[in-house]
């Protein structure tokens, strides 16, 4: 493992982790983002990027055993529940007809 003093990204081991990182999950993750972005309407776009933030922190929790502090989960539900809100079909109230 790599000193976190930054003395071991100085070798040559530490310059390839760097471009991996770089690289790989990173640029690749972001390219891929934007393509699939472009097959997206404006809302589901924005969906989505309401979404991001919400997985991330629900990934340190369960993959990198984090604590959530209580005002963390309190805004991951009110943006699971405005997630939520938008998945929900539009069931907006139809003017009634008048009978001619």
């Amino acid at each position: 493992m790599l000193a976190l003093s930054g003395g071991g990204l100085a070798t040559p081991e530490g310059a390839a982790l760097i471009v991996f990182l770089g690289v790989i999950p990173t640029a690749l993750a972001y390219v891929l983002f934007a393509r699939g972005l472009k097959r997206l309407s404006a809302a589901e776009t924005a969906t989505l990027t309401l979404a991001e933030p919400l997985t991330a922190a629900l990934l340190g929790v369960i993959v990198l055993s984090e604590r959530m502090s209580a005002p963390a989960a309190l805004g991951g539900a009110l943006i699971l529940g405005g997630l939520v809100v938008l998945a929900a079909p539009d069931v907006r109230r139809r003017p009634a007809t008048v009978p001619a």
